[in-house]
């Protein structure tokens, strides 16, 4: 099987998951793309591995215009915004599609390994980079919230100060 028959075994998978559960993130589409897939009998190995790996699959699916990201999300388990997607037209995969070329196996075999894949440097510079812009993101809507915070603060602050002054007001002499 080739890398291309894979990638795009992964993105109908992922448009048929985001077609059947709606909107979610990176993780939980990998977690409804391994349950959709494994339900069918189809080999574990043909799936992304990591949340990032299905992040990255869903931005490419974007840039062709089949998912949308919608309003973030605040992720307790690691503390930030996460990206939600959805599917741009969810009926545009109706089934799941069948396992890639290459996928049967003789039973009595063992699975083939995996092979270990890794990331170019460059790569995971452009990681770091998303990782640091969706920070930034999370920083400057913190900085909004203080400041419309203290705003307020000052407001009110000012309303009662005119109020003290106001009834310790001594009358001018004529």
């Amino acid at each position: 099987m080739t890398g291309m028959d894979m990638r795009e075994y992964q993105r109908l998978v992922a448009l048929f998951c985001l077609g059947a559960a709606g909107a979610c993130t990176a993780a939980e589409l990998l977690e409804q793309m391994g349950i959709a897939a494994m339900g069918a009998g189809h080999p574990p190995e043909f799936l992304p591995s990591s949340a990032p790996a299905v992040a990255g699959l869903l931005r490419e699916l974007q840039g062709s215009g089949h998912v949308i990201r919608g309003e973030d999300r605040y992720d307790t388990r690691h503390g930030r915004q996460v990206a939600v997607w959805s599917a741009a037209d969810p009926g545009a995969v109706l089934a799941l599609p069948a396992a890639p070329r290459g996928s049967g196996r003789n039973a009595d075999a063992p699975p083939a390994p995996v092979a270990f894949r890794t990331i170019t440097v460059d790569q995971r510079l452009a990681f770091l980079e998303i990782e640091f812009e969706d920070w930034i993101q999370t920083q400057e809507k913190a900085h909004r919230a203080a400041q419309e915070r203290h705003r307020e603060e000052f407001v009110s602050f000012m309303k009662r100060a005119r109020r003290l002054v106001a009834t310790t007001e001594v009358p001018a002499c004529s």
